[in-house]
C-alpha cells in the first residue's frame, strides 16, 4: 500500500465528504492521513483500504492502537475513536489526498487517457502536441513521471492519490500548463484516479472482457464509465468511435464530444496513404482542412492514438499545421513497436505489450508489412505460471502468435516439453534472441515481447543491467556495422 500522506494544513471531513457520517465526534480534521495500520502515528487519521490479501477494516483496532485519531471506514467496526463511514474508502481516501495537496489537478488543465492499451503512446503524442505549441505538460505514466523538470521510473501505471497528487502539485509549481494521466484499468479498479478532476478524458478502446497481463479479466467499460464521472462541469470526451466500448459511452455521455475514427464517421478521420514497416503517411480532416502526417509509429491504432492526440490539440485550439509538427516529433517510444535499426536487412522491433489483445494489433501491423517470414521470440512464464489466470494468458498469448506468426521461439527451462513444429525452445533469453537473429534472413521480421531478463542468475548480465535493445544492438553492430558503431554503443 501507500504508506502515509502529510500536509501542513488540514481539512475536515465534514465539508469534503458531504455524503459521511461520523460517530463518536462532530467533524474529523485531517492533516496526515496513513492506510497502514503499523504507520500511523498520533494525530493520524486511518482509511480501512483493503485489498485482495487484507480488508483494512481488519486492522483499524491496531491502527488506533499506533495513535489513529479517527478511522474513515465503509462498513460498522468497533474502535476507540472517531468513525467517519462512508460508501467508499477508496473514494474518500483520493479526495482527502488531493486536497491536501491543494487540488491541484483542478488547477492544472489535467487530461486522463483510458483504455485496454495504447495509453502510454496516446498520452506521450498529446504530450508532444502540446508541446509544439508551446504548452509546457508533465506526464503520469507506465513510461513514468515528469514534472516538467525532473522524470522519476513509474512504480505504477496510474500512481496511488498521494503519489499522483504530489507529482501533480510538483507540475503546477514547475510552471506546467496541462498535466496528461494515464488511467490504467488496474489504477482505476483500485481508486487511483480518486481525486482528481480532468478537463479532459481520451479514450483509445474499451473490452469487455480484456485479458489483463496478470492473468486476471476485467470488463473496462464500467472503470471508463466512472472515470468520466471526473470530468470538470466544461471537460470533453474524446472517443475512439471504431471501437465499440468507446463509441457506447460517448453516445451516452451528455458533456462535451470529439469523435475520432479510421471507420466509422467522426469529427476527425484519418486516410491512410502509404505504410511500410518503419513509417506510415496518412491525411488528417479538420473539418473542411486536410493535413499530411509522417509517423514512424505503425500501424492503424497508432493513426487512431494520433487522432486522439490530433482532437485534444483542437480542444486546446492549437493549429492543425502545429498539432502534426508535435504528431512527427513522437518517433518511437520505449517498447511500444519499437523498431531496432543498425544496417541489418530485416526488421527488429520491441514490444511490451503482454495482453493478447495489445499483442495482436503488433503482430497484425508487422505481419501486413513484412515481406517474408514474421517471427515471435517471447517468454513462457504467463506458460507455466502456476495459477489457472495466468495460464489462460498463456494460451490465449500462444493463439494470437500462431494467427498471425510464421513461427516462434519460446525462452524457457520448460518450454522444450511444450514444443512443436513452429516453436523452438531456448532455455535463455540471450541464446533465444540471438538465435533469431542469427537465422533472420532479408525480408524477415522479428518482434520481441516483454522488457526481458535472463532466466537465472547464472547468465552473463544481472536481472537488473539486462536490456533487450543493448543486446540487439551490440549483436547487430558486431555483425553489420563497423567497429567505431560499435564502440558508439559500449
Amino acid at each position: 500500500m501507500e504508506g502515509r500522506t502529510t500536509a501542513d494544513l488540514g481539512v475536515r471531513l465534514r465539508t469534503l465528504l458531504a455524503d459521511a457520517e461520523i460517530v463518536g465526534a462532530d467533524d474529523v480534521s485531517v492533516a496526515q492521513c496513513a492506510v497502514e495500520a503499523h504507520l500511523c502515528r498520533n494525530g493520524d487519521v486511518y482509511f480501512a483500504l483493503g485489498d485482495d490479501a487484507l480488508d483494512g477494516h481488519d486492522r483499524a483496532a491496531e491502527a488506533v492502537r499506533y495513535g489513529a485519531s479517527a478511522v474513515v471506514a465503509s462498513r460498522p467496526i468497533s474502535v476507540n475513536a472517531p468513525v467517519c463511514y462512508v460508501p467508499d474508502v477508496r473514494e474518500a481516501y483520493g479526495r482527502v489526498c488531493h486536497a491536501l495537496a491543494g487540488n491541484p489537478s483542478q488547477k492544472l488543465p489535467t487530461i486522463a487517457v483510458a483504455g485496454s492499451f495504447g495509453k502510454t503512446t496516446a498520452g506521450y503524442l498529446i504530450a508532444s502536441v502540446l508541446q509544439a505549441a508551446g504548452r509546457t505538460s508533465g506526464v503520469i505514466g507506465s513510461l513514468g513521471y515528469c514534472d516538467g523538470e525532473e522524470t522519476a521510473d513509474a512504480r505504477w501505471s496510474t500512481p496511488p492519490p498521494p503519489v499522483a497528487a504530489a507529482w501533480l502539485s510538483r507540475m503546477s509549481a514547475n510552471g506546467c500548463t496541462h498535466a496528461v494521466v494515464e488511467a490504467s484499468s488496474r489504477g482505476l479498479a483500485q481508486g487511483h484516479t480518486a481525486g482528481m478532476q480532468f478537463d479532459a478524458c481520451c479514450l483509445t478502446n474499451l473490452y469487455r472482457d480484456a485479458l489483463r497481463s496478470d492473468g486476471r479479466r476485467c470488463d473496462d467499460r464500467p472503470l471508463a464509465a466512472r472515470l468520466l464521472e471526473q470530468l470538470s462541469p466544461e471537460g470533453v470526451l474524446i472517443a475512439n468511435v471504431d471501437d465499440a466500448g468507446s463509441a457506447a459511452l460517448a453516445a451516452e455521455h451528455e458533456g462535451p464530444v470529439i469523435t475520432v475514427g479510421l471507420n466509422a464517421a467522426a469529427e476527425l478521420s484519418a486516410t491512410l496513404l502509404e505504410r511500410c514497416r518503419w513509417e506510415q503517411t496518412f491525411l488528417i480532416s479538420f473539418g473542411n482542412e486536410v493535413v499530411p502526417v509522417r509517423t514512424r509509429l505503425v500501424g492503424p491504432h497508432n493513426l487512431s492514438h494520433c487522432l486522439l492526440a490530433a482532437a485534444v490539440g483542437t480542444v486546446y485550439g492549437i493549429a492543425p499545421e502545429v498539432i502534426v509538427r508535435g504528431l512527427e516529433s513522437v518517433r518511437e517510444l520505449p517498447g511500444r513497436l519499437e523498431r531496432i535499426e543498425c544496417g541489418q536487412p530485416f526488421g527488429v522491433f520491441l514490444e511490451e505489450a503482454r495482453s493478447p489483445a495489445a499483442l495482436e494489433v503488433c503482430l497484425e501491423t508487422l505481419r501486413g508489412a513484412t515481406e517474408r517470414r514474421l517471427r515471435c521470440i517471447y517468454a513462457t512464464d504467463p506458460v507455466v505460471a502456476e495459477t489457472k489466470e495466468h495460464a489462460t494468458l498463456g494460451g490465449e498469448l500462444q493463439r494470437v502468435i500462431q494467427r498471425w506468426c510464421d513461427d516462434a521461439i519460446v525462452i524457457g527451462r520448460n518450454a522444450a516439453s511444450r514444443g512443436d513444429y513452429r516453436r523452438q525452445a531456448v532455455a535463455e533469453r540471450a541464446d533465444a534472441i540471438g538465435r533469431a537473429l542469427r537465422e533472420a534472413e532479408s525480408g524477415d521480421c522479428l518482434l520481441i515481447v516483454g522488457g526481458g531478463e535472463p532466466s537465472n542468475g547464472e547468465a552473463e548480465h544481472s536481472p537488473v543491467d539486462w536490456d533487450d535493445r543493448q543486446f540487439v544492438r551490440r549483436w547487430l553492430y558486431q555483425r553489420y556495422a563497423d567497429g567505431d558503431a560499435l564502440r558508439r554503443t559500449a
